[in-house]
């Protein structure tokens, strides 16, 4: 582990997606403020590239979901699937303004991410949500189902399917 001219550990890193150099730039500097080196990219691509390296090893990801290219639900989906197994449990925060109501709680367990923050927000809550994720505190939203099915096999296997996938299922 390399330390600084000061003797002190490196702070942990956090990878910042945003093709908005705007938003980008507050971002990482509320994370700077949480305590994390933030580590920033202007698109998704070119975050799975570096984080395809061993070096990289964040301890948060905070993405927008629209972007060109690879968007932030393929992003997010990617980091949750066997090919980048390395970061399946690395805290998500997905930051947006498009979204309001109880969908940001649905595209939050869809897309397998930790978190959702509408912006704009405050900055403030932006540093209590990047701390309460690091302390594994989710604010994750169960999803219900109603499965109606006459019984058997196919409604255990599918039941245990649902039920391990994070649905709540009443049969």
């Amino acid at each position: 582990m390399a330390y600084s001219e000061n003797n002190s550990p490196p702070k942990p890193g956090a990878v910042v997606v945003n093709d908005d150099t705007t938003q980008l730039n507050v971002l990482c500097g509320l994370l700077q403020k949480a305590g994390l080196e933030p580590v920033p990219f202007k698109s998704a691509e070119t975050a799975l590239a570096a984080m395809g390296r061993d070096d990289l090893a964040p301890v948060l990801i905070v993405t927008d979901l629209y972007m060109p290219g690879i968007d932030g639900w393929q992003f997010c989906r990617l980091l949750r699937s066997p090919e980048f197994a390395r970061f399946n449990k690395t805290p998500i925060l997905v930051v947006s303004a498009t979204f309001s109501g109880d969908e940001p709680a649905r595209i939050t367990t869809d897309l397998g991410a930790n978190a959702f923050l509408r912006m704009p927000f405050i900055g403030q809550q932006f540093i209590e949500q990047v701390r309460a994720l690091l302390k594994g505190e989710t604010t994750a939203v169960v999803l219900k189902v109603l499965m109606v099915e006459a019984g058997g096999l196919v409604s255990t296997r599918l039941l245990e399917a649902l039920q391990a996938h994070g649905y709540w299922v009443d049969a």
